[in-house]
């Protein structure tokens, strides 16, 4: 009653590196992949500028790709973070590696990523003059990590304090998540005589930078009768 002709699908597998970010040490990088030959999931070579870094399975929902491959279901996605990087720009390679009938294991993407890193940067945002004191905050990032920067103060060109920028700051967050809030800083210096007094923030260096930058300087006025 009836004869056909069918392809049962097989061959390399192939799919896309999708994403690659750089963060501070990192990157965080995404994608799917389908071997032809089989609903399971695929395993992701992944090199690092020419070298092999790491290997993960491509086992996470991905609605648009089982949208488009019906046949293979949605659990194709891969993601994952690469760490302990040096800040500069690095090449990253995907590889689909075949599990049946294929011939090789495919590139399904490379991209240039800049990881981030240089000197820290920030803002002294306010200083403000009491009886015998100032009173002084603002924030600091260094590129290279997410840990909190020491701010030295040097006041009238002397060395006055360190502190730990530490202080939760959301609007820092907002303008660099991958550093997350917590680089504010505020403190009190305190037993000042009346009058106007230079007070200048650094920034003081963790890893590649060559400087501890200033940050802000502030002519403030201690009150006296």
């Amino acid at each position: 009653i009836g004869c056909r002709t069918v392809t049962v699908p097989g061959g390399n597998p192939f799919g896309s590196l999708d994403s690659a970010t750089g963060g501070p040490g990192t990157i965080t990088t995404g994608g799917w992949s389908i071997d032809p030959d089989t609903t399971n999931p695929v395993q992701i070579h992944l090199y690092l500028n020419g070298t092999w870094r790491a290997a993960i399975t491509a086992d996470l929902p991905r609605p648009d790709v089982a949208a488009a491959y019906p046949a293979y279901g949605p659990n194709h996605g891969w993601q994952t973070t690469i760490s302990s990087l040096p800040p500069g720009q690095h090449q990253l390679c995907a590889y689909a590696i075949n599990q049946a009938t294929g011939t090789t294991n495919p590139l399904i993407g490379c991209r240039t990523v800049t990881v981030p890193g240089g000197n820290p940067f920030g803002s002294l945002d306010s200083a403000t003059g009491g009886p015998g004191t100032i009173t002084t905050g603002g924030w600091s990032i260094d590129p290279d990590t997410t840990n909190p920067v020491q701010i030295h103060l040097y006041l009238n060109g002397t060395w006055r304090a360190a502190i730990t920028a530490d202080l939760p700051r959301p609007d820092v967050a907002a303008a660099y998540p991958a550093y997350g809030p917590n680089h504010g800083w505020q403190t009190t210096i305190s037993s000042l005589p009346p009058g106007q007094h230079q007070l200048c923030a650094y920034a003081i260096n963790q890893a590649t930078g060559t400087t501890n930058p200033l940050i802000g300087c502030r002519t403030v006025t201690v009150p006296g009768g």
